[in-house]
């Protein structure tokens, strides 16, 4: 089973609150595959999360909208667009998902 990771400081706890949509990306908890977010802060000199305590997570998949190809991406950007303008309805998706899976991907 693939392990999902939260980075962040003490007394971490969830809300269950709903997210309000941010202009470039949406506000909510962040998980990483495994520790591919750590590594990638590590080599390129983001952040150092060696300090951060580190939260585990298992995934219900069932609401998890997975995006795993350049072709999902193009087909999710394209049905949840904001009309007129550049970006995504990240409200629309919240109605829809649970949360997104992006694969690791160049």
């Amino acid at each position: 089973m693939t392990r999902f990771y939260h980075w962040t400081g003490p007394n971490f706890a969830l809300d269950h609150k709903v997210y309000e949509q941010e202009w470039f990306k949406p506000i909510g908890l962040w998980l990483s595959k495994n520790d591919a977010w750590k590594n990638w802060c590590h080599n390129e000199n983001f952040l150092c999360l060696d300090a951060c305590d580190k939260y585990e997570f298992y995934l219900n998949w069932e609401k998890i909208l997975r995006i795993e190809s350049i072709e999902c991406l193009r087909k999710f950007c394209k049905q949840y667009q904001v009309p007129f303008e550049q970006g995504v309805n990240w409200n629309k998706v919240s109605q829809e998902w649970d949360g997104i899976y992006f694969n690791n991907y160049e």
